[in-house]
């Protein structure tokens, strides 16, 4: 409930300042070019991409199996990857430090309602630390790997 009400008030205070528009913000629109070659299988006209593909693989697939417009489906990816990191955060240390870990940052906001790839890396670390605990040391690994395709500081937690 804290992580909506704080997301409802982060959208409204946005559209008080800057009105209901996309904001390229970040490496959003890297992100989107991305998708866009990967959902139309024309990877051709990439050039020189810079990040690691996680991100925009999730943000096409999920766009493939939803039927959903791209920048939809970026935002959904991150909004929900948000919402599963701070549930596993609260599985693994409490719900007082995930309401710290889900409220303290500006920047985890951002990434969080605007895109980017940080909740779907935390997303899948925290997994992979959940699974370990519990016994699933293949699930783990599974899971930190995934972490590594999207954001390349997660290596540490495939290592760890």
């Amino acid at each position: 409930m804290l992580i909506i009400l704080g997301a409802a008030l982060f959208g409204t205070t946005l559209i008080a300042l800057h009105g209901w528009h996309f904001f390229g913000c970040g490496d959003n629109l890297a992100y989107l070019q991305v998708a866009r070659a990967i959902r139309h299988w024309d990877l051709r006209s990439l050039g020189d991409v810079q990040q690691f593909m996680g991100y925009p693989y999730a943000v096409a697939l999920l766009s493939f199996i939803l039927y959903l417009p791209l920048l939809v489906s970026l935002l959904l990816v991150s909004g929900l990857a948000s919402l599963v990191s701070s549930f596993l955060v609260a599985r693994l240390f409490g719900t007082r430090v995930a309401a710290y870990f889900a409220i303290s940052n500006f920047a985890w906001w951002q990434a969080s309602l605007l895109g980017g790839s940080e909740p779907l890396a935390v997303a899948f670390g925290m997994g992979a630390f959940l699974s370990f605990r519990r016994g699933h040391p293949l699930l783990a690994a599974l899971l930190a790997s995934l972490a590594t395709i999207v954001r390349p500081l997660m290596i540490f937690i495939l290592a760890g």
